[in-house]
């Protein structure tokens, strides 16, 4: 299935598992820019970015780029926006929910999306492909930080609610799910 969608010079393309390593960078680099200072010079935050960003992180990414490229079955869709042909930025969907989102029912998930640059059309860019690509009768849902205001009122302006706050279960802050009823 071929997606595109151009905003000015912006490309919005299936992503590739040749891509992992980049994706893994830009979350990397979001985390430590948009996390609260004090985490950002903890060991937990290196130990994070070990994880989900270190060469495991990256195969198993790639992985699941590829099964979402390339097996029509798999509940993933991973795009990538390409700047110049460089990666400004990407997003996973997955049409059944993760751990993070367990409990509040029959939802298809943003599992991520993370730009190199905001305020410049890149995430709306791919969270509108991506909402494209969704069941509209069925409730899309989303976690981030809750203390990632300028992130949660993103999400608010593309129909999100906040839905409920989650308590720290994998690191030292809370975390929130945000919820977008089906089209009517």
């Amino acid at each position: 299935m071929e997606v595109m969608h151009t905003l000015a010079k912006l490309q919005i393309v299936p992503a590739t598992p040749e891509q992992a390593a980049t994706f893994c960078e830009i979350r990397a680099g979001n985390w430590r820019a948009h996390y609260p200072r004090n985490l950002t010079e903890e060991k937990w935050m290196d130990r994070r970015a070990a994880i989900f960003c270190g060469p495991l992180g990256v195969s198993k990414l790639a992985k699941c780029l590829k099964s979402a490229r390339d097996d029509p079955a798999s509940p993933y869709r991973a795009l990538a926006a390409l700047a110049d042909s460089e990666v400004a930025g990407y997003g996973v969907a997955s049409f059944e929910p993760s751990e993070w989102v367990g409990g509040v029912g029959d939802v298809q998930e943003v599992s991520a999306l993370h730009v190199m640059n905001r305020s410049q059309g890149c995430g709306s860019a791919v969270l509108g492909t991506l909402l494209g690509l969704m069941d509209p009768t069925r409730r899309v849902a989303l976690y981030t930080p809750a203390h990632a205001t300028p992130a949660i009122r993103f999400y608010e302006r593309w129909g999100f609610e906040a839905s409920e706050v989650r308590p720290p279960d994998w690191g030292p802050m809370e975390g929130v799910i945000l919820i977008r009823e089906p089209s009517q």
